[in-house]
C-alpha cells in the first residue's frame, strides 16, 4: 500500500511539474512576440513637462494667466511639452513650426477634437463643423457651410437685401426727428434684420415682431456670450470623466437652458419657412423669393438621398454656427 502511495504521489507531481513547464513556455512564447512586435512599433517617448501631483495631475499649480504660465513653462521644458489635468493628458505647443506642422501641413491627422461637455451640448452631440469628428459627414457640412453661406456669391446676392435695411433705417430715423431715440436698442434691431433676412428670409416687423425681437436680443447679447464663456470654461467634469454625472459646476445644467432659448427662435423660423413653402405650393405669392439660409438647409433635411440630406440636429448645429459667426 505504501509503494502504491509513493507512486501515485510521484504520479502528481510530475503531472504538475509538466502543467508548470508548459504554463512557462506559453508565458514566454508570448513575452517573446510582444517584444518582437514592440521592437517593429517602438512607441516614441511624451514630450517632456512638470511632474505634477498623483490624480489631479498639474491642475492645482496652473494659475488663471494661461498664455504667462505656458510661456514660463515654454522656457524649462522647450517648445513642445505635456501637462497632465487630472485623466487627460495635453500637450502645448509653442513654436511656430510646430504649429504649421500641426494646423496647415499634417491638419487632417490633428482634426478631430476632445470636446467639453458643454461643446457637447451645444452643438448637439458635435454634430456641427467646430466639433464634429473629421470624415465624410464634416466634409458634406464644412461644404454646405461654405458653399451656401459664406461664399461670395451668397454675399453678392444679399446686396440688395443689405441695402434696403439701410434705406429702411434712414428712413426711420428721419421720422423720429426732435423725438430721443435709442442708438444702441436701434443699430441692434436693423443688424439683426439683416441677419435673419440671410438666414432665413424673415425680419423682426413680421407678426409677433415685437417679442421676438426681445427674446432674440436676450439670445443675442446675453445666451449667445454666455454659451462661448461656457464652452472655454474649465469644467471639473472634462477632467475627471467619472464625475460627470454630478455636474459639480452646474455647467451642463445652464448649457442646456441656454440651448433651449436657441431652440424656440430656430423653432419659430423653421415654423415659418415651412408655412411659407405651402404658400408657394398653393401659388401664393411670397414677399422673399430670394432662397435663403435655412430654406436651404430645409431642402436637405426633407432631401430623399441619405448621402446629401442633414438630420435636424445637423441643421439647428449649423444654423447656431452661421449665427455665432454673423
Amino acid at each position: 500500500m505504501e509503494m502504491l502511495a509513493n507512486i501515485e504521489r510521484d504520479g502528481h507531481l510530475m503531472i504538475r511539474a509538466m502543467f508548470l513547464t508548459l504554463s512557462a513556455m506559453v508565458v514566454a512564447l508570448f513575452w517573446f512576440l510582444w517584444n518582437r512586435k514592440s521592437s517593429k512599433n517602438p512607441m516614441p517617448p511624451l514630450p517632456p513637462g512638470p511632474r505634477g501631483l498623483p490624480f489631479l495631475g498639474s491642475l492645482p499649480f496652473i494659475g488663471p494667466n494661461l498664455h504667462h504660465e505656458f510661456t514660463n513653462l515654454a522656457t524649462i521644458f522647450g517648445p513642445i511639452y505635456k501637462l497632465q489635468f487630472g485623466s487627460k493628458l495635453c500637450f502645448v505647443l509653442s513654436s511656430p513650426s510646430i504649429l504649421k506642422q500641426v494646423l496647415r501641413d499634417q491638419d487632417t491627422l490633428f482634426a478631430n477634437r476632445d470636446p467639453t461637455i458643454a461643446a457637447q451640448i451645444v452643438s448637439y452631440g458635435c454634430t456641427d463643423i467646430a466639433f464634429g469628428p473629421y470624415g465624410p459627414d464634416w466634409r458634406r457640412l464644412r461644404r454646405v457651410f461654405m458653399s451656401h453661406m459664406l461664399s461670395k456669391a451668397n454675399l453678392d446676392a444679399s446686396y440688395a437685401l443689405r441695402k434696403e435695411e439701410v434705406l429702411k433705417s434712414i428712413g426711420h430715423t428721419y421720422g423720429k426727428v426732435g423725438s430721443p431715440i435709442d442708438l444702441g436698442q436701434f443699430a441692434f434691431l436693423k443688424s439683426i434684420n439683416t441677419v435673419m433676412r440671410m438666414l432665413w428670409g424673415g425680419t423682426l416687423e413680421a407678426e409677433n415682431g415685437a417679442d421676438l425681437g426681445a427674446e432674440f436680443k436676450n439670445v443675442q447679447q446675453n445666451a449667445m456670450a454666455e454659451i462661448i464663456e461656457l464652452v472655454g470654461k474649465p469644467n471639473v467634469s472634462d477632467f475627471f470623466p467619472s464625475l460627470a454625472r454630478f455636474d459639480v459646476q452646474g455647467i451642463a445644467r445652464r448649457m442646456k437652458q441656454l440651448q433651449s432659448m436657441t431652440e424656440k427662435i430656430f423653432y419659430s423660423a423653421i415654423e415659418r419657412q415651412k408655412s411659407e413653402a405651402v404658400k408657394k405650393d398653393e401659388g401664393l405669392e411670397l414677399k422673399h423669393e430670394r432662397k435663403d439660409f435655412l430654406r436651404f438647409l430645409l431642402e436637405l433635411n426633407d432631401h430623399e438621398d441619405g448621402a446629401k440630406s442633414i438630420t435636424l440636429q445637423q441643421l439647428k448645429a449649423l444654423l447656431l454656427v452661421q449665427y455665432s459667426y454673423l
